[in-house]
């Protein structure tokens, strides 16, 4: 009996196939956008080029507290503090991105309602395949309840060292004690003479 031959992997569309990179591009879409949808811990979203929020995912209403309704067609900026916005912080990250690197940014934003989170926060140039800006691509992941974490775990190692400490200054406090009263009893303490 022959062994069949290896069949080489084939690409899911063919590309001879009319049509079939705007299937493959229509696919992919459809892919992230149920990507974006599913990601409920993320706030996944994005700008064009002046800033302006063009789409908002359902881990961006969960973590910034604004309805999809709302917020498209903000400029993103809203989720910084007027003092980050009078210093130019919006349009410096974006500028930055602008500049082929990703931006990373963990201050905290103004969610709606005044809130503020503690977010890791990257912001990336999207570009076209002609290598023309086409907006931006903002992820936030919120870091409030690891730093909760983090924050409670070091007030109790902290607390942890300070009964070590303690301990050991009752152990010296103990060996000076014991080390004075065996002192005192040295003298008071005779051998036996033998009559």
């Amino acid at each position: 009996m022959s062994t069949p031959s290896p069949v080489p992997p084939q690409s899911p569309v063919p590309a001879s196939r009319p049509g079939a990179d705007r299937s493959t591009r229509a696919e992919v879409g459809e892919r992230f956008a149920l990507l974006a949808a599913a990601a409920t811990e993320y706030a996944i979203f994005t700008l064009d080029t002046q800033g302006v929020i063009t789409s908002w995912n359902p881990g961006a209403e969960r973590l910034k507290g604004y309805a999809r309704d709302e917020i498209i067609g903000q400029h993103f900026s809203r989720f910084y503090t007027p003092e980050a916005v009078e210093a130019g912080k919006p349009e410096q990250l974006l500028a930055l991105a602008v500049a082929d690197r990703p931006v990373e940014d963990d201050a905290s934003p103004v969610c709606n309602g005044g809130t503020s989170s503690s977010p890791d926060v990257v912001i990336t140039a999207l570009r076209g395949p002609d290598g023309e800006l086409r907006g931006f691509g903002k992820v936030t992941k919120d870091l409030t309840e690891r730093k909760r974490t983090e924050d409670s775990l070091r007030e109790v190692l902290e607390r942890e060292r300070e009964v070590t400490n303690r301990l050991r200054a009752m152990d010296r406090t103990k060996d000076e004690i014991l080390s004075v009263v065996a002192h005192d009893l040295r003298p008071r303490v005779r051998p036996f003479d033998n009559p």
